[in-house]
C-alpha cells in the first residue's frame, strides 16, 4: 500500500477519484460532509474507508484532495482542519472555484507551511473512474513530483501550467469553451430543422472535413 490518500468530497466526481485510486492499490480515506454518501461509496470500492471526522480523514494523510462544490465550501472545511494537515503533506485542490477562491485557498495553505496545488481537472466521472482525467496543475515543482503519482493514478495527461492559479483560470476558459461549442451545435441544429436538412447528414459532412469535433 502506498501512503494514505485523502479525498474530502463524495459527489459524483471524488467519489469516483476515490475509487480509481482505492483500485490503484492506494489506502483511501473518504469523508463527506454528508456521512452517508461517502459510507455508500466506500461499501463498493475495494481500498476505500469512509470516515466521519474531516480531522480523522486528513491526519497522517501524503495527499489531500478535496473536491467540493465550490469555493466557499473548499474554504470552510479546509479552515477548521488545516492545522491538523501534516506538514510533508500536498494539498490538491481540484475543486472548480475560480481564481479568486484559489487564491485565497491558496493564501491559507501558505499561511500553515503546508504545499498547495491549485490543480482543477478537465474531465468527469466516467475518465476519473478509468484514469483519463487531464489534470490542470499550478504550484511549485516538487509540491507537483511528490503528488504526481497520485495525479498518473488518476489522469492520463498532467499539464503544470503555472506557479500560482492558473490552473483554475485555465478551468473557466475550457467551460467557456465547451459551453460555446455545446451552444453552437445546438444553434446549428435549429437551423438544420428550419431548412430541412437531416442531423446525420450534417453531422456527416462534418466528419467528412477539418471542422469535425468528437
Amino acid at each position: 500500500m502506498s501512503p494514505a490518500v485523502t479525498v474530502l468530497g463524495a459527489g459524483a466526481l471524488g467519489a469516483a477519484m476515490a475509487a480509481r485510486l482505492g483500485d490503484t492499490n492506494h489506502e483511501v480515506r473518504l469523508w463527506n460532509r454528508t456521512p452517508e454518501r461517502a459510507q455508500v461509496v466506500a461499501s463498493d470500492a475495494a481500498g476505500v474507508t469512509a470516515v466521519t471526522s474531516v480531522t480523522q480523514a486528513v491526519i497522517g494523510a501524503s495527499v489531500i484532495l478535496t473536491v467540493l462544490r465550490d469555493g466557499d465550501a473548499v474554504e470552510q472545511v479546509m479552515s477548521e482542519t488545516i492545522a491538523e494537515v501534516d506538514q510533508e503533506a500536498v494539498w490538491v485542490q481540484a475543486s472548480t472555484v475560480g481564481p479568486r477562491s484559489a487564491h485565497a485557498l491558496a493564501d491559507l495553505a501558505q499561511g500553515r507551511g503546508i504545499a498547495y496545488l491549485d490543480a482543477p481537472v478537465s474531465g468527469s466521472t466516467a475518465p476519473a473512474r478509468s484514469g483519463r482525467l487531464v489534470w490542470l496543475v499550478a504550484g511549485a515543482d516538487d509540491a507537483l513530483q511528490r503528488a504526481r503519482p497520485i495525479l498518473e493514478d488518476l489522469g492520463s495527461s498532467v499539464l503544470h501550467v503555472g506557479t500560482g492559479v492558473e490552473g483554475s483560470s485555465l478551468k473557466l476558459a475550457i467551460n467557456a469553451w465547451m459551453t460555446a461549442s455545446t451552444v453552437a451545435i445546438s444553434d446549428v441544429l435549429a437551423l438544420c430543422d428550419t431548412l430541412g436538412i437531416d442531423h446525420e447528414s450534417f453531422v456527416d459532412a462534418l466528419e467528412a472535413g477539418p471542422l469535425a469535433m468528437p
